[in-house]
């Protein structure tokens, strides 16, 4: 597609996630909340976007069980820009990815720390909180 932007995403999934079926193939569905670091007038703060993820087929499936609510992920994928109506029956649009990589960095908070998957990706994980705790801006 002509439209479509290839993306990384790091963040945490921020609902269970749910399956639905589409000529006989399984589509993955979750929201995952990206934390954005923002400066203003020499003060910091946090801002957070929300990435709604497919994940297609055998991919989806194999997912299924290993991921859930706090999940903390890296995605790759294709990303669209989606319009729906609201409940109030405001048309809103979001961005969305079809991915093709999902990457468990960690699973859910434990008293407070994440419960790393190895050692790689506890490096990678860190290295990522670090740069969005960081107060200097990202280096693209």
């Amino acid at each position: 597609m002509a439209n479509d932007a290839r993306v990384n995403i790091v963040g945490n999934i921020i609902n269970e996630p749910k399956t639905s079926q589409w000529n006989n193939t399984t589509i993955l569905s979750f929201g995952v909340s990206v934390r954005t670091t923002k400066k203003q007038e020499g003060s910091q703060y946090y801002e957070s976007d929300i990435y709604n993820v497919s994940v297609w087929g055998k991919q989806g499936e194999t997912l299924l069980n290993q991921i859930q609510k706090g999940t903390m992920v890296w995605v790759e994928g294709d990303q669209m820009m989606r319009s729906y109506k609201n409940r109030n029956n405001e048309t809103v649009t979001s961005p969305s990815v079809n991915a093709s990589s999902v990457k468990i960095l960690a699973k859910g908070k434990s008293n407070g720390n994440y419960q790393r998957q190895d050692n790689a990706t506890n490096n990678l994980a860190n290295q990522m909180q670090q740069q969005v705790d960081s107060e200097e801006e990202p280096p693209f």
